[in-house]
């Protein structure tokens, strides 16, 4: 008896124990108010010379940390500070994080209960017993059928698909970026050509002078207007850009690009970060299938049991409690989870598919940029021999100044042409390379935190 009535108070502080444990372990809560003037002061302050964004660089790229900041912004450059302060790849960032957080969740175990129920007798026998009873039972649940397995790869291929969706949000700034540097560069160039001819014109060829003047003024605002974007695109006000020398190299190439077509098609339809986070998609779709046809099976729940009984210790030693699945097989949702996977296989072909146009429509794109690149130059060429055979005609008496200057006209219409030529083919190049979308220095991507 002696013996019984110790292990009824070891159960009871051992009740004690857990639930003061239990208590003890929880997080609290830790406020984080959001201030809209604090982020919009944070906001106009970002610049390209922060000292943040150059402990970024010093931390990925060493070698374009010095001198700081830099003179000159290339597309890699302004690629490494769209992935530093771009608020969408912030918000994927955070999604990815979500995601992460849901493996955590996932693979918990469900926790075992306990139920305590005192009860009054109000016609107890005599004899000194307690009116009172005082029933306990411990229900510890098992899962059956691997559900926990189940969950934990369905939320590891949720996490793959954001840590994807991630680098392709990347790739869209890094698309959007060098799309604006090339627009910028053409009307860079147009304001230089607009330029040159209302200088070389005459008083002849005065309609064509102010209409060169009505292009320069154009072509002054859509540059302003694109370096507004293009400042945008990297995540930061359009004044950081006002001083900054934005580097053009027109002749750059793309290793990554130099392989035959039917290679590049392929990595295209199989190795981009959207075709690899889709298919991460439907794994997670074929792992919430599995998860509910594990469901079916029911859960076991087991657990000692304890009364005290008007003075009388009674234990309950194994009890054990199960579902019986007769009205309801899970089927429903089963049902459902089929349905879902195979609307994310259809979700997967449509996105390989509109891959596969755009990825044709680049390479036709950048075919005949590069054709049309080849005749403009070839053109250019022809004007500077033209010009140069009027010029030596000049000084032999064999024509007059006009027609040097017409022909110094024909010859900066032709080299605008040819650099026209010569940024669409590159743009054409910039196109390629986002429908391929060749990896990116991804660590970059998911590591950084957050920005002021």
């Amino acid at each position: 008896m002696a013996a019984i009535a110790a292990l009824a108070v070891a159960y009871r502080a051992a009740l004690t124990l857990g639930l003061v444990l239990g208590i003890g372990a929880c997080r609290h809560f830790t406020p984080a108010p959001l201030s809209p003037a604090d982020t919009a002061d944070a906001l106009t302050r970002r610049s390209l010379a922060d000292q943040g964004l150059r402990a970024f660089f010093e931390r990925v790229a060493p070698a374009r940390s010095e001198p700081w900041p830099p003179a000159r912004w290339d597309l890699e450059a302004l690629t490494l500070a769209a992935l530093y302060y771009q608020p969408n790849l912030a918000v994927s960032r955070a999604q990815w994080r979500v995601a992460t957080a849901g493996e955590a969740t996932a693979g918990a175990r469900p926790n075992p209960s306990i139920s305590v129920t005192p009860q009054y007798v109000a016609n107890a026998m005599g004899g000194g017993a307690a009116p009172w009873d005082i029933t306990s039972a411990l229900d510890w649940p098992i899962e059956t059928a691997g559900k926990r397995g189940r969950r934990i790869e369905q939320a590891e291929h949720k996490a793959d698909a954001a840590r994807l969706a991630l680098d392709a949000a990347a790739w869209t700034v890094r698309a959007d970026a060098s799309a604006i540097r090339a627009e910028m560069l053409t009307l860079l160039e147009q304001r230089a050509a607009a330029g040159g001819a209302s200088h070389a014109d005459v008083a002849p060829r005065r309609m064509a002078a102010l209409q060169a003047q009505l292009d320069l003024s154009e072509a002054q605002r859509q540059e302003r207007e694109a370096r507004s974007r293009l400042a945008e695109a990297i995540g930061v006000p359009a004044q950081t850009l006002d001083d900054v020398e934005i580097l053009f190299v027109l002749d750059e190439t793309v290793p990554s690009l130099e392989r035959p077509p039917a290679e590049l098609r392929r990595a295209a339809l199989l190795e981009r970060a959207d075709v690899r986070a889709a298919l991460a998609d439907y794994a997670a779709a074929e792992a919430a299938l599995k998860l509910e046809i594990a469901r079916q099976y029911p859960d076991v729940r087991i657990g000692p049991g304890y009364e005290y009984d008007q003075g009388l210790n009674k234990w309950a030693v194994v009890g054990a409690t199960i579902e019986l699945p007769v009205l309801n097989r899970n089927q429903g949702p089963i049902g459902e989870a089929e349905a879902r996977r195979s609307e994310s296989a259809t979700r997967f072909l449509q996105l390989q598919a509109s891959v596969l146009a755009a990825f044709d429509r680049a390479l036709a794109n950048r075919q005949q940029a590069t054709a049309a690149f080849a005749h403009a130059d070839a053109l250019s060429g022809a004007a500077r021999d033209r010009l140069r055979e009027t010029k030596q005609a000049l000084g032999a008496g064999a024509t007059d100044q006009l027609s040097v200057l017409d022909a110094e006209i024909a010859t900066l219409q032709a080299e605008r042409a040819r650099l026209d030529a010569q940024v669409r083919a590159q743009h054409a190049l910039g196109e390629l390379e986002a429908t391929v979308q060749p990896p990116l220095p991804t660590d970059v991507v998911a590591t950084r935190e957050n920005v002021p």
